[in-house]
C-alpha cells in the first residue's frame, strides 16, 4: 500500500513573508504574506496530511503508526523510537527575519523539556542582488559583548553577514546565531523541532502594533561562542553517481552531512535518469528545486507508476518502497536522516 507520499503544505503567514510560492502553486491563500511552507512535518502545530492515493487525508503520524519502520526505515525507527526526525520547509523572506539561535539537543533538554535541539541548513533557490544572511558571530565576540550590544539595541557590528546567490548552501549548527535577510527564497532542512530564541528583531512591530517577544536569556545560554563564523558552501565538488545506475548527464553534490541528516543535490539533464533503491534502512525526502522531471516506481501490484516532480514540490519516499527512478530535466534535493 505504501507509495511516494505528497502532503498538503502547511502555510505560515509570518510578517516577514512574501508571495514567491504563488508562482509555483495554485493552492496558496489569496492574500497576505506566505512566509513558510512546511513541506514534511510531524510537529503537532503543523502536521503534514497526505494528499492523494489510498492514504489521502491521513496525517504523517497516522501513517507512521500504521506502517512504522516501512515508512521511517528500520535504522531510523530504532534510533528515534518511531519518531519522525526531520522538518522540511520552503521560506520566502521579503523582509529580514529576526536574529536568532537554536539550542543543541543538550541545551534543549535543559531549557525546553521534551524538545530536541535544532540543526538546520539552507539552500538558496532565489536571491535578490546583494541579499545576505547572518551566519554566526564575528571572531572575538564574547557573551558579554553580545549581551551589551543587545541591551543597546545594535548587535549588527557583531554579526557575520554573507552575501548569497542561487545554489549557495549555508550550514547552521545548533548554537549558531543566524538570520535570513530580505529578498531570499530558500529550502530549509532541520531537525524536527520548533525551538527558536530571538535575540533581536530590528525594532519592528506586528499588525497589532506589538513587538514580537525576545528570549535573550535563553538565547545567550544556547549560543556556542566557540563556533567560528560560517561560510557559504559554493564550490562543492560534483561527481557522477554509481556507474550503471544512470543514463545521460547526471551529477551529484553532497551539500551537508552531520550527525542528524545528509542532503545531496542531484542534477539530471533532459531525458537523463538515475536509479535509486529504498532498501528499508531509512526514508528519503525529495524536493524539486529546478526543472520539471518525473519519479517512476512500481506499485504493490507490479504496475509502473509515473509521478511528476517539479520545482517547489516535495515527496516522501518510504523506506520500504524499493527501486525508483528519477528522470530529468530536474534538479532535486534528497534529504535523509543520519543513522
Amino acid at each position: 500500500m505504501l507509495y511516494p507520499l505528497r502532503f498538503r503544505p502547511v502555510y505560515r503567514p509570518y510578517l516577514w513573508g512574501g508571495r514567491a510560492l504563488e508562482r509555483f502553486r495554485a493552492d496558496v491563500p489569496a492574500t497576505g504574506p506566505l512566509a513558510e511552507s512546511w513541506e514534511v512535518s510531524c510537529l503537532p502545530d503543523g502536521l503534514s496530511v497526505v494528499s492523494g492515493g489510498v492514504l489521502d487525508r491521513l496525517t504523517l503520524p497516522d501513517v507512521i503508526a500504521r506502517f512504522g519502520p516501512e515508512v521511517l526505515g528500520r535504522d531510523v525507527a530504532a534510533r528515534t523510537g518511531g519518531r519522525f526526525p526531520l522538518l522540511v520547509k520552503l521560506l520566502d523572506a521579503a523582509l529580514p527575519l529576526s536574529v536568532q539561535v537554536h539550542p543543541g539537543d543538550a541545551d534543549a533538554a535543559r531549557l525546553e523539556v521534551g524538545q530536541s535541539g535544532k540543526a538546520e541548513m539552507w539552500y538558496v533557490l532565489e536571491a535578490r542582488p546583494g541579499a545576505t544572511v547572518v551566519a554566526g558571530l564575528k571572531t572575538g565576540t564574547t557573551r558579554e559583548r553580545l549581551a551589551r550590544a543587545l541591551e543597546e539595541g545594535d548587535p549588527e557590528p557583531l554579526l557575520h553577514r554573507i552575501e548569497v546567490r542561487p545554489g549557495d548552501v549555508v550550514d547552521i549548527p545548533p548554537g549558531s546565531v543566524h538570520a535570513i535577510g530580505a529578498g531570499l527564497f530558500l529550502y530549509e532542512l532541520q531537525q524536527s523541532s520548533d525551538v527558536t530564541y530571538r535575540l533581536h528583531d530590528w525594532g519592528r512591530r506586528d499588525a497589532a502594533g506589538r513587538q514580537r517577544p525576545l528570549q535573550v536569556p535563553k538565547a545567550l545560554e544556547s549560543i556556542d561562542f566557540r563556533h567560528r563564523a560560517a561560510g557559504v558552501r559554493r564550490a562543492l565538488p560534483y561527481r557522477r553517481p554509481d556507474a550503471g545506475r544512470t543514463t545521460g548527464e547526471v551529477l551529484r553534490r553532497t551539500l551537508v552531512s552531520n550527525a542528524h541528516f545528509r542532503v545531496d543535490e542531484f542534477t539530471l539533464g533532459i531525458g537523463s535518469t538515475a536509479r535509486f533503491e529504498a532498501a528499508g534502512d531509512r526514508f528519503r525526502v525529495l524536493t524539486g528545486v529546478a526543472g520539471e522531471g518525473w519519479l517512476r516506481y512500481v506499485d504493490e501490484k507490479g504496475r509502473p507508476v509515473t509521478m511528476p516532480l517539479r520545482t517547489a514540490e516535495t515527496v516522501l519516499v518510504p523506506a520500504a518502497l524499493g527501486g525508483y527512478v528519477l528522470e530529468g530535466p530536474l534538479t532535486v534535493l534528497e534529504a535523509v536522516p543520519s543513522v
